[in-house]
């Protein structure tokens, strides 16, 4: 399974060689440009032109590696979110209510203090953890608001009338 936070890291601190390569690319440039100022071929439009065009190169591979940073932090931010998503998930397990109803149901060893609860199976599918709500016949999520988010705990007691 790969690691995203290792290789994240990874490519960071490959990106951050980049931009220090490129830095130092513009400083040869420049001197480039200095010498090439100092020397007998110092009127050289060619010269000039192809100093010139190095070093818009080099500004553009700073560009795009300053780029590639920014949409790295936004991964890196990203799988960040999902593993504590994900373990907040971690905490609850499928679960047939006597009714019959799937509802996801907190596990009792990931309780952390918790009271234990029930979650919309929908919600949860959805990276959402959302309390059902209601009473020992039937629960409701308050989220989804919709009638197929009802969910049976037990069944309803019929009353004979004599």
């Amino acid at each position: 399974m790969v690691n995203f936070q290792d290789t994240i890291q990874e490519h960071g601190e490959a990106i951050g060689l980049s931009l220090r390569h490129t830095s130092t690319a513009m400083d040869l440039a420049a001197e480039l440009q200095s010498l090439a100022s100092r020397s007998k071929h110092a009127g050289d439009m060619e010269l000039n032109h192809l100093v010139a065009a190095l070093k818009s190169e080099i500004t553009n591979a700073n560009r795009a590696n300053i780029a590639i940073q920014k949409t790295l932090s936004k991964i890196e931010k990203a799988a960040l979110e999902a593993v504590v998503v994900k373990s907040k998930l971690d905490r609850y397990a499928l679960w047939q209510t006597p009714a019959g109803a799937s509802v996801y149901r907190l596990k009792a060893d990931r309780a952390e203090g918790d009271p234990m609860h029930y979650v919309c199976p929908v919600c949860y599918q959805n990276a959402k953890i959302s309390i059902l709500q209601g009473s020992q016949m039937k629960k409701d999520c308050m989220v989804c608001d919709k009638s197929s988010c009802t969910y049976r705990f037990e069944y309803s007691r019929s009353v004979d009338r004599a």
